[in-house]
């Protein structure tokens, strides 16, 4: 009778510990999709920002009088820099995100981020 409870009790832990392990696997790929999302969110922000600033940089170039050479000039260093540092948010945000979790990553640049996030953002507004 003693080894049947041993038994049960023993099968009751594995259960549990079974149990707990799906469920917190559930939880955790939850947990780790909202946050990709919401670092996206943040990173799109702070891009817009970023555009935003330079915007108002050429404006105070074509009032303080510059030269239309030099604004355009301006312009095309602001653009390469601004790509240059979408790849490198994207790739660092694909790298932080742990091996076993890359299913969740549904983009590759900065343009399907983007087309994620809108898609993620049209789907909250219409729910």
């Amino acid at each position: 009778m003693e080894l049947t409870h041993i038994l049960f009790f023993i099968s009751g832990v594995i259960a549990h510990m079974l149990y707990n392990r799906i469920v917190n696997l559930g939880y955790t790929a939850i947990m780790m999709k909202n946050t990709i999302d919401d670092c996206l969110i943040v990173l799109s922000s702070s891009i817009q920002t970023n555009i935003e600033s330079h915007e108002l940089k050429y404006l105070a170039l074509e009032i303080a009088g510059r030269q239309d050479k030099y604004v355009e000039f301006q312009k095309q260093v602001d653009r390469s820099q601004l790509v240059t540092l979408q790849k490198t948010l994207i790739r660092n945000l694909r790298a932080s995100v742990p091996r076993k979790y890359d299913y969740l990553i549904e983009f590759n640049d900065w343009d399907t981020a983007m087309s994620y996030i809108n898609k993620k953002f049209n789907k909250r507004r219409l729910s």
